[in-house]
């Protein structure tokens, strides 16, 4: 025997034996139709998780259960570990609209996390967990891919570059040569993920490099593209070249996107600033 009872602004499930064999598939606000959060106690979530792995759960229900724990976790109700720890039963996750939403959780913790000492931890545990579907996915389209396929294949590579998975840096900047080069043109999906890649782990000349490659295209689209990911550059000196490459006379008349370079590298520019001023203290 179950029911609900309500208690103020809850609903509690009470009289529910945990041994109870409908248990093992038990999910609350199915379809994530009700504009609350779900927090499972861990014998609840634990069985649930065996549907996420199997995929059994639909898309709809991996990507609500995912988003509702890094939610409570950016709260404080339960633990980031719990939250990370639930994120392991993603590793078959074929759907690219679930990856998105994980890879902005991960890269919002990511971005708390830097300039801390558990930056390479987290760093470590993007690399294991999108690896996987990375290796699936591989560089180049399959006969029969969709769109999504696409999007996921570069999202993918994205999270893999910045977090340093050291084969997809060295593909990534053996492709950028290619296309700087013209031996072989970045097909538009992996531009972005490539250049991420290249300007995180990248020096003065790669920088020199982009915005070469901002000044000499036609295309629109390549300038914001290339404008959206100089913030990535990470050493400082780099950084402040970056921000007087934004705010210089020219561009700031003739560009209508530079606001999104200055919010790309604002970040770090004010990390890098309280860092600095911390250690003279």
């Amino acid at each position: 025997m179950f029911g609900l009872i309500k208690l103020h602004s809850e609903r509690t499930l009470y009289n529910v034996n945990h041994s109870c064999g409908f248990l093992f598939n038990l999910q609350l606000n199915p379809g994530t139709v009700g504009f609350c959060r779900i927090q499972y106690d861990p014998t609840m979530l634990e069985r649930l998780l065996s549907s996420v792995q199997t995929l059994a759960l639909p898309p709809v229900d991996r990507l609500g259960l995912q988003n509702d724990l890094f939610s409570l976790a950016r709260a404080g109700i339960v633990s980031t570990v719990e939250a990370l720890k639930v994120m392991e039963a993603f590793v078959n996750e074929p759907n690219y609209t679930v990856w998105s939403d994980i890879s902005t959780n991960l890269g919002t913790l990511s971005t708390l996390l830097s300039h801390t000492d558990f930056l390479e931890e987290i760093q470590e545990f993007i690399v294991d967990l999108f690896s996987h579907i990375g290796l699936k996915l591989g560089w180049d389209p399959k006969h029969g891919e969709g769109h999504l396929d696409a999007l996921l294949r570069g999202l993918v590579l994205g999270m893999l570059g910045k977090a340093g998975h050291q084969p997809t840096i060295e593909e990534a900047r053996r492709r950028f040569k290619d296309h700087v080069e013209g031996r072989l043109v970045l097909s538009a999906d992996l531009r972005s993920p490539v250049y991420l890649t290249v300007l995180k782990h990248g020096d003065a000349t790669t920088l020199e490099t982009m915005l070469k490659l901002h000044n000499q295209t036609d295309l629109q689209e390549e300038k914001v593209r290339i404008e959206r990911l100089l913030g990535a550059i990470l050493n400082p000196d780099l950084i402040q070249k970056v921000l007087t490459f934004a705010m210089s006379v020219c561009y700031f008349l003739l560009s209508d996107d530079w606001l999104w370079n200055l919010n790309s590298i604002s970040l770090t520019l004010c990390i890098n600033f309280q860092v600095v001023g911390t250690r003279q203290r």
